[in-house]
């Protein structure tokens, strides 16, 4: 599963879920890189 997966997921399932903690999820997924999260 990838993260856009997650996201989509998260987006469709949870429409409550804070933005602010799926974009800092996404800003560190971006500092580590994607080998670091699979």
């Amino acid at each position: 599963m990838t993260w856009q997966q997650v996201a989509f997921k998260i987006g469709h399932h949870d429409e409550q879920y804070p933005r602010r903690k799926l974009d800092r999820f996404l800003k560190l997924y971006e500092m580590y890189g994607f080998k670091a999260v699979k």
